[in-house]
């Protein structure tokens, strides 16, 4: 399976990859926790298991260069007025 997640023996939740959210793709992730003890005192015990829900709302940050068009064509059309050609 593919993860973007890992949980640490401490129970501390990193990211493997960078930039592994985005909020023009997903602005909440919903991830699905599972816990089971190893603790067997004999080969009859059954392991526990807990689940919880983990909800992440994902921030909307500036993590793009803005494009400013409108200004450039300005600019353009009054260098293209300046030249004879």
């Amino acid at each position: 399976m593919n993860s973007i997640l890992s949980i640490d023996d401490d129970g501390i939740i990193r990211t493997i990859v960078e930039e592994a959210f985005d909020y023009e793709r997903q602005d909440k992730i919903l991830i699905q926790i599972r816990a089971t003890d190893t603790l067997q005192v004999s080969p009859e015990d059954s392991l526990n298991t807990a689940f919880a829900q983990l909800t992440i709302n994902v921030l909307d940050v500036n993590d793009e260069t803005p494009v400013i068009r409108m200004v450039l064509e300005l600019l353009l059309k009054n260098v293209y007025r300046y030249i004879d050609i």
